[in-house]
C-alpha cells in the first residue's frame, strides 16, 4: 500500500525542472482534435526538454497527473506508456546525478498530489499506483544541495487540501512551495476565475518564509504580463 509517511529527499548538484499538470488520459476529448495523442506529445517534450540537460537531477510535478474527468486509466496500452515515461525519466536523472555526484540516488522525480490525483470513487488512483510502484514519489519536502555540500534550496510539497500545512523551513537557503491550491491576492490575481476553494495567501502565516509559491491546478492564461517582477529568494 502507499506509505503514509512523506519522505525527505536530498538532491546534489544539477539542475531542476518543474512542469504543469500532464491529465494524461486515453479516453478524454473536450476540444481536442486528439487528446490521447497530445498526451504522448507532451511526454516526448519532457522527456526531450530533460534530456537536452545533462545537469538536471530533479524533475517535479505541480499535481493532476492522470485523468480529466475519470481517475482511473481504462487503456492498459496507455497505461503502460505512462509507466515507461516515468521509468524513462527516472533513468536520465539517475545517469545524470551519477555522472555529477557519483551517486545515482542524489537524484529525484517527484509529484505534488492535485484534485484529480484524490480518491473520489477510486479509492486507489493512478497517482497512488505510481508511488506504490515506486516511480515517483510524493515528498514532504527535497532538499537540493550544492556540489560544495551546502543547502542552497529547500522544495516543499503541497498536497490539494494541505495549503495550511505547517513548513519546515530551512535557514540560509531559498524555500520554495509547490502547490496544487487555488492561490490568490487580493487586488492582483484579479484575473483568475476562482471559487470557494480559493485561498488569500497574505492571510497564510504558514507561508511566512517562502521565497517562492508555485502552483498547478489553474489552467486559464493570465492576461497580465509582469516584466519587472524581482524575487525575494536566491535564485538556485
Amino acid at each position: 500500500m502507499t506509505p503514509t509517511t512523506r519522505p525527505t529527499v536530498d538532491v546534489v548538484a544539477g539542475s531542476i525542472k518543474i512542469f504543469g499538470d500532464t491529465h494524461f488520459s486515453a479516453q478524454y476529448e473536450g476540444s481536442h482534435r486528439d487528446y490521447r495523442k497530445n498526451c504522448y506529445t507532451v511526454m516526448e517534450r519532457i522527456i526531450s526538454i530533460v534530456e537536452s540537460d545533462d545537469r538536471t537531477t530533479a524533475v517535479l510535478g505541480l499535481g493532476d497527473m492522470y485523468g480529466v474527468k475519470e481517475q482511473l486509466v481504462r487503456d492498459r496500452i496507455f497505461l503502460s506508456d505512462t509507466m515507461k515515461f516515468w521509468r524513462k525519466l527516472n533513468l536520465i536523472i539517475r545517469r545524470n546525478a551519477k555522472n555529477l555526484s557519483g551517486d545515482p540516488s542524489k537524484s529525484v522525480l517527484a509529484n505534488v498530489k492535485g484534485n484529480h490525483d484524490m480518491g473520489g470513487r477510486a479509492a486507489f488512483t493512478e497517482f497512488d499506483f505510481m508511488l506504490d510502484q515506486g516511480l515517483f514519489v510524493n515528498p514532504s519536502h527535497v532538499n537540493f544541495f550544492r556540489e560544495d555540500g551546502d543547502l542552497e534550496a529547500r522544495i516543499h510539497f503541497a498536497n490539494w487540501g494541505e495549503e495550511g500545512r505547517e513548513f519546515d523551513f530551512a535557514e540560509d537557503a531559498s524555500n520554495i512551495v509547490l502547490g496544487h491550491g487555488e492561490y490568490v491576492i487580493p487586488g492582483v490575481t484579479n484575473w483568475l476565475p476562482s471559487s470557494d476553494a480559493a485561498k488569500d495567501i497574505t492571510r497564510m502565516p504558514n507561508l511566512v518564509g517562502a521565497d517562492y509559491l508555485f502552483s498547478g491546478h489553474i489552467h486559464t492564461p493570465s492576461e497580465q504580463i509582469d516584466t519587472d517582477h524581482q524575487g525575494t529568494g536566491r535564485a538556485i
